[in-house]
């Protein structure tokens, strides 16, 4: 007998998206309460299946094996038909495959060919974008920017034309990174100039664009495309994000970031300071427009008017740090678009993009560690006291929701806070002094040993310069670290030998209990970095003194009977010591 159809707006039909890892605009409790007459229809309209929303692990999945079918199958036919590709035929294919690719997508077809076709999309955008590059004629540069711009324009009309919401919001992500990409690239090839300098000005003057933009939304929200105009500039607020994780990551990497450059001349100092301005003015503009709206928006005596100067708080600190760190600019005024709009989601986003980029805060060249140190410090300071006088503006300004609270449970809970921030100083100082003491003991009873070593200077902006130590491990001790049992492992014994001189040579892994010769000691290792080392893998010295530490050759190491290390300093290679200001030695 055959079964009836089931609408999956009621009954176990409601379900059965979720089963195939779908998400549907339906709430799960809406079969139930139609069934017990509260509401009719449906919450927003007739649901089709084109509107359920796969779960992004089941979209990654298929696009890998949507990439593997596809780019296999068009890489064979670019082999057959290659002559094809560069003639005048190639805007005709280009353009079939791309709308061949949208119209299955508008037939609302299963996912895994959802995946196929945004495959044949991306393909044929590219495509096209090359075509339209390789035929501009104009100043260098040029091609690149009529790409970049041609691909932003055809993925947008891909959104438009298709109705799945994760494409349309993948298709602004690769419109924001195409138009990134065009107008950088453009840029560097017609001025020959590097993107630093420049790629944190384009960022923000892109991300300037979308939020305004954005500002728009409540005008062409009621339109029939109001959704698609929304999943589209979602998807290039993540897109345009991305490009500021991967050019200050990329750039600062090469040692040309625009926050990390030393100006060398008054004119390329003057640009630098005349940027720095100019991004900080247009941050401190938009937070302001910010503050304004919030300030209008707010009730009096509620919790929303008592967070108005921790907002200017946070615009004060965005319009320094934009000032500072160029890169933070873009990410600043989308933050400030984001709060806006109440998009909480891409505000979080936001701040994640934000500490990334404040990170490479580490790599500034041009800041010595301790201005580094010193303005860290000098912030912490400023907040603290800001925080402090806020406190005191909190308190005098009622909440309704603190009027139901009675002075008792008041008096309580501020007791159990003073409570946990006791304990918490007390146990943390406890563990730094038992540890410190610890380490006492080895430096006062250890039996002195020194240990071959290869130095190399890096830097580390909390501790001053460093050398990354690297000691020589026999290779059959290394494949014994490699071995089954100590893949997890991140500590290890090992027997060392000692000669007349009290130099020491790495000779096998140790095992409990064994019984040590009379020139032999036991000593740590430690797995740090991906790599195998001696008690540690750096000896840190003050900014500036590296110098006499190049002579470095031998580790000198204090060593107790059950095996507990610690480096003590470094000597030359006839053992004398290289004193450093803080010389555990002294």
């Amino acid at each position: 007998m055959n079964t009836p159809h089931t609408s999956p707006h009621a009954g176990q039909g409601l379900n059965a998206p979720a089963a195939a890892g779908l998400r549907t605009p339906m709430p799960a409790w809406w079969a139930q309460a139609q069934a017990q007459g509260w509401v009719t229809g449906s919450p927003s309209g007739a649901a089709s299946p084109q509107d359920e929303e796969p779960s992004a692990w089941l979209v990654g999945v298929l696009m890998v094996g949507a990439l593997l079918c596809m780019l296999s199958a068009m890489g064979l036919l670019a082999l057959l038909l290659q002559d094809l590709l560069i003639s005048g035929l190639a805007w005709g294919l280009a353009l079939l495959l791309w709308g061949a690719s949208v119209a299955v997508m508008r037939a609302g077809p299963a996912l895994f060919v959802q995946c196929l076709a945004v495959v044949g999309v991306a393909t044929g955008s590219v495509w096209l974008g090359v075509l339209v590059g390789d035929a501009a004629h104009g100043p260098v540069g040029w091609p690149w920017l009529l790409a970049g711009v041609a691909q932003a324009a055809l993925l947008g009309l891909t959104a438009l034309a298709v109705r799945p919401r994760w494409v349309q919001q993948l298709c602004g992500v690769a419109a924001a990174a195409w138009l990134v990409l065009g107008v950088l690239v453009a840029l560097a090839v017609s001025r020959e100039a590097l993107l630093a300098p420049w790629a944190p000005v384009i960022l923000t003057g892109l991300v300037l664009l979308w939020g305004l933009w954005m500002a728009r939304e409540s005008a062409w929200a009621a339109s029939p495309q109001g959704a698609t105009w929304a999943a589209l500039g979602e998807g290039m607020a993540d897109g345009l994000l991305g490009a500021v994780v991967v050019l200050a990551s990329v750039l600062d990497w090469l040692g040309g970031s625009a926050s990390a450059t030393v100006a060398t001349t008054a004119s390329s100092r003057q640009g630098m300071a005349v940027q720095a301005l100019g991004l900080g003015a247009v941050v401190l503009v938009f937070g302001l427009a910010l503050l304004r709206r919030w300030r209008g928006d707010a009730v009096p005596n509620t919790r929303g008017a008592r967070w108005q100067p921790l907002a200017g708080l946070a615009v004060g600190l965005a319009t320094a740090a934009s000032a500072a760190m160029p890169w933070m600019a873009p990410v600043a005024l989308m933050a400030a678009s984001a709060a806006m709009r109440a998009r909480w989601r891409l505000l979080g986003a936001c701040g994640v993009v934000a500490l990334v980029v404040l990170s490479r805060f580490y790599y500034a060249l041009s800041w010595s560690l301790a201005t580094k140190g010193a303005v860290m410090a000098g912030v912490g300071l400023a907040l603290a006291l800001v925080l402090l006088a806020l406190r005191a503006r909190w308190r005098q300004v009622p909440a309704a929701a603190d009027a139901a609270r009675t002075p008792a449970a008041g008096r309580t809970g501020h007791r159990l806070g003073w409570a946990g921030v006791v304990l918490g100083a007390v146990l943390c100082l406890g563990l730094v002094n038992l540890d410190v003491w610890r380490k006492e003991q080895v430096v006062q009873h250890g039996e002195a040993i020194w240990v071959p070593l290869a130095p190399v200077d890096p830097r580390s902006l909390m501790q001053g310069d460093y050398m990354d130590l690297r000691f020589d491990i026999p290779p059959s001790v290394l494949k014994d670290l490699e071995a089954p049992g100590m893949a997890l492992s991140s500590w290890a014994d090992v027997v060392v030998t000692l000669d007349a001189r009290q130099r020491a040579t790495v000779q096998r892994l140790a095992q409990p209990d064994e019984a040590l010769a009379a020139n032999e000691r036991r000593m740590p290792l430690k797995r740090l970095k991906g790599r195998w080392t001696l008690v540690t893998d750096a000896y840190f010295f003050p900014e500036g003194g590296a110098k006499p530490f190049e002579a470095a050759r031998l580790g000198e190491f204090r060593v107790l009977p059950d095996g507990r290390a610690l480096l003590v300093g470094l000597s030359d290679a006839n053992g004398q010591p290289i004193h450093a200001p803080a010389d555990l030695r002294r």
